[in-house]
């Protein structure tokens, strides 16, 4: 249930605090009646900007706070995710989700489920009607905060419905507090809510330039301090380019090449999904390793643990090198699956994970 908000690292040391002070979300958790107006907040964003890492980080500030406060607040959320189980990238699997945390965090609600039958089919309808319930049963000093990440990464017709489901629950619930976060679609108007586009914000230019200034291990000099600008003005808002080329630098610094630095930079695309292409194809070494990699983990029905991917691979890579090889020798350390040219990576969790949302459908298509 928690898989995708694992996956996501947290916020670099010094970023996101600024969003905690800027009026949208000021007026989004003030608690009384008269800011019933306020109670969804939509942050929007390009691909890459950041926005799983921010709900990450205010999601752990709720925590801290309700913990501290020691009140009757209740936190839900549910991060979708389009490569994951269909439990993860579905309303459905988000109402039973939301509908477990509601009941765990208040036992006292677990009554609505008396009159559910042993065997009972979970329909979005049927799960809508009990979380609905469950809500409306709360007293008025209760306060519910849900947390909604990446309505992207599911069905737009799914997300419609649910958002006119929580405009509605809005309305009945005496202090139901809604964030979103989504790229710029889908369209939906919420005439309730507050909205925030993240790559306009000064406070997340002001964290890229903090993370390029910890990040690029190139000096800080006034050559450093240009490149650092040059990059800054060239990823338009998008921190994934960011953490990407400030890898791509660090490795031609570290081999001795400082003085292309800057023509390095006029080389690199400026869309995201060009700097993918270019990661995979700059280096034409082993490239039939590199399409299978990136094939397995777009197309494999479930997602692969890191033994999986490596077996995979080398079916299709070197298929006369299995016979002898024991599973066992192989590490279970998390690892980077080195031919995936940073695309894909086993960290913390179970799973290999695609290092960016970005559909890399494009970049294996330019491969090939």
């Amino acid at each position: 249930m928690d898989d995708r908000q694992l996956s996501i690292k947290p916020a670099h040391a010094r970023t996101c605090r600024w969003f905690l002070k800027i009026p949208a979300y000021v007026d989004w958790t003030q608690k009384n009646t008269l800011h019933n107006n306020h109670n969804f907040l939509w942050i929007r964003g390009k691909p890459g900007a950041g926005k799983s890492t921010l709900m990450k980080f205010l999601l752990r500030c709720l925590r801290n706070r309700i913990r501290r406060a020691r009140n009757r607040e209740v936190l839900l959320s549910f991060f979708f995710n389009a490569r994951g189980h269909d439990l993860e990238k579905t309303t459905v699997g988000l109402y039973r989700s939301l509908l477990l945390q509601l009941l765990e965090a208040r036992p006292d609600l677990q009554y609505v489920l008396d009159n559910i039958r042993v065997g009972h089919h979970w329909t979005i309808e049927s799960l809508k009607s009990i979380f609905g319930e469950a809500l409306q049963a709360l007293d008025d000093t209760s306060v519910v905060c849900l947390v909604i990440d990446a309505l992207d990464e599911c069905n737009d017709t799914q997300i419609r419905d649910m958002v006119l489901f929580f405009s509605d629950l809005a309305m009945n619930v005496n202090q139901l507090h809604i964030c979103f976060a989504s790229r710029h679609y889908p369209h939906i108007t919420v005439e309730t809510g507050l909205s925030v586009v993240l790559e306009k914000q000064p406070g997340h230019d002001d964290d890229i330039a903090s993370y390029l200034s910890s990040a690029l291990r190139i000096g800080h000099n006034n050559l450093a301090e240009q490149i650092r600008s040059n990059l800054q003005e060239k990823s338009s808002g998008v921190f994934m380019w960011v953490v990407l080329v400030v890898d791509i630098l660090n490795e031609e610094y570290d081999a001795g090449r400082t003085h292309i630095l800057l023509e390095r930079i006029k080389q690199l695309p400026e869309g995201l999904h060009d700097l993918f292409a270019n990661i995979l194809t700059r280096d034409r070494k082993n490239m039939h390793s590199v399409l299978l990699c990136i094939q397995w983990v777009l197309f494999a029905q479930q997602p692969l643990t890191p033994k999986q991917l490596y077996f995979a691979i080398l079916s299709g890579s070197e298929p006369g090198n299995l016979a002898g090889f024991q599973p066992f020798n192989l590490s279970t350390n998390p690892f980077e699956i080195s031919c995936s040219r940073m695309m894909v990576s086993a960290g913390s969790g179970p799973t290999c994970q695609q290092i960016s949302r970005v559909k890399a459908m494009m970049c294996s298509n330019n491969a090939a």
